[in-house]
């Protein structure tokens, strides 16, 4: 799976149910992120063994690292040694299909085929203002009218 969505949307809420899911059924499964992923290669010149091992896998925050240009040799590593061990892997980003490709170049284009994708789509959360909260001070340090009228 790709679960693609912007921020707070559930992407990772869902992937970490599947993943404790996975658990209780028996089947080998983790979590990580991209970040994480590219701190222990660099400091130990190789990936943890549990990526290789484990049948499940959710890589969190892909398109997020610090090293872009060098996280693709590593992710399309991990994903090709995966997929050619018959192991399921997860994919979260807030990018899209074509924003990965531009990240980690045309080879990522044939990878994706690997995975499907599922959107998560924005969640708009209402603004409960009551009427304690009608004054703030914003980081400014500017104190300002907040005028909030409720459309229903």
């Amino acid at each position: 799976l790709h679960l693609q969505g912007c921020n707070g949307c559930g992407k990772t809420a869902w992937a970490s149910v599947l993943v404790r899911k996975a658990l209780i059924l028996g089947i080998n499964s983790m979590i990580t992120n991209m970040q994480n992923l590219m701190t222990a290669y660099y400091n130990d010149h190789k990936l943890p063994k549990d990526v290789a091992i484990v049948d499940l896998l959710v890589i969190d925050e892909v398109g997020k690292e610090l090293q872009k240009n060098s996280s693709s040799a590593v992710l399309l590593g991990v994903i090709d040694r995966r997929y050619q061990d018959g192991k399921k892997t997860i994919l979260i980003s807030n990018a899209s299909p074509d924003k990965l490709i531009e990240m980690y170049g045309a080879t990522f284009q044939s990878k994706l085929h690997y995975f499907r994708p599922f959107y998560f789509p924005e969640i708009k959360k209402k603004k409960n203002i009551n009427t304690l909260q009608n004054n703030t001070v914003q980081n400014t340090g500017i104190q300002q009218q907040i005028i909030e009228v409720d459309p229903i």
